[in-house]
């Protein structure tokens, strides 16, 4: 008699059952975070890497900074990428010196809707502790969140975003 070792019945059920709640996680939950997009927008921005700063800009946004995209002249996405790093660069060179800023996002003051997000965050220079506190809007684009509107707020007003509703934004994205 031969001695053949055979592979337990359990192995191969196994590998099936946790190939198929891969692709449920992958196919269903949402893990994209609008926090990374907003921290990912100013560190590029202020490392003056403005090809990475356009990557995460909304098309919204980006046909506001980049008048043909709006117009439908240019509809290469790699060309209207440059023209907004170029935008970018362009404002940049008129702001005051990004040297030593750092963003921190505000945990308190996250809240995901089904295509919008809201995002609290602080820049402030390497040598103080709490900076100028600001929101911004981004919108649900593909399987990420992109950058549409920021503006400077009320330190005080951070919890109230964290709870806010986002039902309106979400109506308006969806239009």
């Amino acid at each position: 008699m031969e001695n053949t070792k055979r592979v337990p019945f359990f192995i191969p059920v196994a590998a099936i059952v946790i190939f198929a709640l891969m692709f449920v996680y992958a196919a269903f939950f949402d893990h994209s975070f609008p926090e990374k997009a907003v921290k990912g927008f100013y560190q590029s921005y202020f490392s003056q890497d403005y090809q990475g700063a356009a990557e995460h800009i909304s098309t919204l946004l980006t046909a506001k900074l980049v008048p043909e995209y709006a117009t439908g002249e240019v509809t290469d996405h790699e060309a209207i990428t440059a023209a907004l790093a170029g935008a970018l660069q362009d404002a940049a060179g008129n702001a005051p010196s990004t040297d030593g800023l750092k963003i921190t996002i505000l945990k308190k003051g996250i809240v995901k809707g089904t295509l919008s997000a809201l995002v609290a965050f602080s820049i402030s220079d390497e040598s103080e502790e709490a900076g100028s506190t600001a929101v911004a809007l981004l919108v649900k684009e593909g399987s990420g969140y992109k950058l549409v509107d920021a503006g400077a707020i009320d330190p005080s007003y951070v919890d109230r975003i964290g709870t806010a509703d986002m039902s309106y934004w979400d109506e308006y994205f969806e239009q």
